[in-house]
């Protein structure tokens, strides 16, 4: 008979959640240190440069994620999933994301003027084919990095993050100061990217021999056709909006629309981030137990949207005085953009984890069906937005969140026979906070209207806050002690 802890953790997945626990120290090292210290670098460069040169560059990015999600082809996802782990087949994915590195780079050089031209920028003619390089540099270490990944060696990642962060933000800083403008966020894309290939080649010892197998090609390509069907809709989601702001309203209002992107991008990766970017690589190691899998989702979900409610709430309350405060007056047009993103960040909080579930189960194919669906949503979202400007693109993609969600579960249930209701009603704690939490700052913003703005934002942050907290001490008792238990861990 076998035996199972008080937890109800099986021995066989006893090692996976101890490597699992290790791991997520590092992660929260990467994802909060490096993040606090980019929040840092970008409110600096927020000051010293225009919305129009974080609008070039923004445009210009979003480009670089198009072409490399085509040219990629999921060759890191597959190394971290597939079962056969040997040096020829690691040598051959490393050989095929070279060339497609390569690929990408000639696209974007070739592709600027026109690029230029439908983005109505002209500076981005010159930017492309110079960032054009990022395409290499990152091609040399996606195998290296999807490795540590499957081997769970968080440390070297979060040690790899730390290190490209601090020195690509100090030299883009100097440029800044010294008068470069766009030049200085151009090169902080390049040398971050640099620097982490670097430590990610240290760590993980990786080194690929002059060696390329056609099976084990075909192995790649069989899993990562799929893998880049769900990236490139995935782009379609995550630079979608940024297309179409950028092609409608100019490189001025994409400017605006990044930092207020960026700025949640923050506390995406310093709260669910922690828990997510390990998703693939863990449920990967339980794909063969359905019943734990979605046991471990529910628990992990609930945990996300717990943490995230009054992350982005208090975000939403703060960002009329934290804007302005933090990166000038001259970002005041991107507050209204970033409460509106606050609140479809929440719904996002609840499906950070099913890709990495999808993956594992084998059902690539349904994750190319939620991503396609919310892909087109995004764009066509922000294109009847835009016709209303940038704040009605903000509310437009926010809506869309909420449209895609029951699909998305539905998926799910499909699967790994997810529960639904139960899964659903896990929730119920974090989601009545968030009503506890927003209309106690509804009442509070009425009552203390005629007070002096940072005041009000503050009391009327600190009200909600408790309102929450109170909610869920009532509501969950158990989820109190498991966000402490994780809070400890970290």
């Amino acid at each position: 008979m076998t035996h199972h802890d008080p937890h109800g953790v099986r021995p066989a997945h006893a090692d996976v959640k101890a490597r699992a626990l290790r791991g997520a120290k590092w992660t929260v090292l990467d994802k909060w240190g490096s993040r606090f210290f980019s929040f840092i670098v970008f409110a600096v460069l927020a000051y010293l440069l225009t919305p129009e040169a974080f609008g070039v560059v923004a445009a210009a990015q979003a480009v670089i994620v198009l072409v490399q999600t085509i040219t990629e082809q999921g060759i890191g996802a597959t190394v971290i999933v597939q079962d056969r782990d040997d040096s020829v087949s690691r040598s051959t994915a490393f050989w095929m994301s070279l060339a497609s590195g390569v690929l990408g780079a000639a696209i974007l050089w070739v592709s600027a003027p026109l690029v230029a031209e439908i983005m109505h920028s002209p500076q981005l003619e010159s930017v492309l084919p110079v960032i054009s390089g990022y395409f290499i540099v990152r091609a040399l270490g996606t195998v290296p990095d999807a490795l540590l990944l499957r081997r769970l060696q968080f440390k070297g990642l979060a040690i790899r993050t730390i290190v490209a962060t601090t020195l690509s933000g100090a030299i883009a800083i100097a440029l800044a100061f010294l008068g470069f403008g766009v030049w200085a966020l151009v090169a902080q894309v390049l040398v971050q990217a640099t620097a982490s290939t670097t430590m990610v080649w240290i760590a993980s010892r990786f080194r690929p021999r002059l060696q390329f197998d056609f099976h084990s090609s075909r192995d790649v390509l069989r899993f990562s056709w799929k893998v880049l069907v769900v990236d490139l809709l995935s782009t379609g989601v995550g630079q979608g909006d940024k297309f179409v702001v950028g092609a409608v309203l100019g490189p001025v209002a994409l400017g605006y629309y990044t930092i207020a992107a960026r700025i949640l991008n923050v506390v995406v990766d310093a709260f669910t981030g922690v828990m997510s970017s390990m998703a693939v690589p863990v449920f990967a190691r339980l794909k063969k137990d359905p019943e734990y899998t979605a046991r471990t989702l529910t628990r992990v979900t609930t945990l996300s949207l717990a943490a995230t409610v009054p992350a982005f709430g208090l975000l939403f309350l703060l960002a009329p005085v934290l804007v302005p405060t933090a990166f000038g007056a001259q970002w005041t047009p991107s507050v209204p953009v970033l409460q509106a993103l606050c609140i479809g960040s929440i719904v996002s909080s609840i499906t950070y984890f099913d890709r990495g579930v999808l993956y594992a189960a084998d059902r690539a194919d349904l994750e190319i069906i939620a991503v396609g669906v919310l892909a087109v949503g995004t764009v066509l979202a922000a294109y009847v937005g835009a016709q209303y400007g940038l704040v009605a693109v903000a509310i437009a993609v926010t809506a869309r969140m909420f449209l895609t969600l029951p699909l998305r579960l539905w998926l799910l249930k499909i699967a790994i026979g997810l529960r639904l209701r139960t899964y659903v009603w896990s929730w119920k704690a974090p989601v009545a906070g968030a009503v506890a939490l927003f209309f106690t700052a509804a009442v509070l913003s009425q009552l203390l209207r005629d007070s002096r703005e940072p005041v009000e934002v503050l009391v009327t942050s600190a009200g909600a806050l408790l309102a929450y907290s109170v909610c869920i001490a009532l509501l969950d008792r158990k989820l109190i002690h498991m966000l402490r238990g994780l809070a400890a861990r970290s």
